[in-house]
């Protein structure tokens, strides 16, 4: 069967700095179910699954109305295992049933991007004739005052001249990955030719990683936003 778009958002049950923080209830609701429910109401997204080796979160994403047609092996669910390797198994999976022309990656820990971020970001795909798109944001410094410390903490040469291109910088934001499926088992194709930077505002990269980014979230969804 052919279809365009299959949507992967891939959560471990483990993590380090928030524990649990994908079923960490944000604003009312699991926080995965955010990247879900945004998936879901994207126009441009055919299929949604999630990847995880957890129980919890595999009962709570088909809650909210994701697909787990399988549970992530022992092998992609340790602390060394790669995204990369955690999508190239999804992807392999999937194709076997399903022959899609490219793959979306949600983090779940982005939970402000919305399905008009998801919609428009595949529009611009398609508007780049692009082989992949990745989502960015301004940088909230300016990275010539960004650098590494040794374990002498020596500020000498701290603020040394950095080459870096000419206009605005910006970061990447963790929100959308899109990438045509044939070249998704290798992820440096998301920064080679024909590959497109998708601009989003620093509100909505908010991208979850630990107790602070978890407050400034709910802050922002319990004062500014509408669900």
């Amino acid at each position: 069967m052919k279809k365009s778009t299959l949507a992967i958002i891939p959560a471990r049950g483990g993590s380090k700095r928030l524990p649990r923080k994908n079923v960490k209830y944000l604003h009312g609701k699991p926080l995965i179910a955010w990247t879900i429910e945004a998936a879901l109401a994207a126009k441009t997204v055919n299929d949604i699954i999630v990847s995880t080796d957890d129980a919890e979160i595999a009962s709570i994403s088909l809650q909210y109305g994701a697909q787990v047609p399988f549970i992530r092996p022992a092998s992609l669910a340790r602390d060394t295992s790669t995204t990369e390797d955690v999508i190239r198994h999804a992807v392999n999976f999937m194709s076997a049933r399903v022959d899609y022309d490219r793959i979306i990656i949600l983090q779940p820990t982005s939970p402000l991007r919305t399905a008009f971020h998801i919609d428009d970001a595949n529009l611009f795909f398609d508007e780049k004739s692009a082989n992949a798109v990745v989502s960015v944001t301004e940088c909230e410094h300016n990275p010539n005052w960004i650098n590494g410390l040794d374990d002498t903490y020596s500020l000498n040469g701290f603020l040394e001249p950095k080459s870096f291109r000419e206009g605005k910088y910006y970061r990447l934001n963790g929100a959308i990955y899109i990438i045509k499926k044939e070249i998704s088992h290798d992820f440096s194709f998301f920064y080679k030719e024909r590959s497109f930077a998708y601009v989003m505002n620093r509100m909505d990269s908010i991208d979850i990683d630990e107790v602070s980014d978890f407050e400034y979230a709910n802050y922002l969804l319990s004062n500014f936003l509408i669900d």
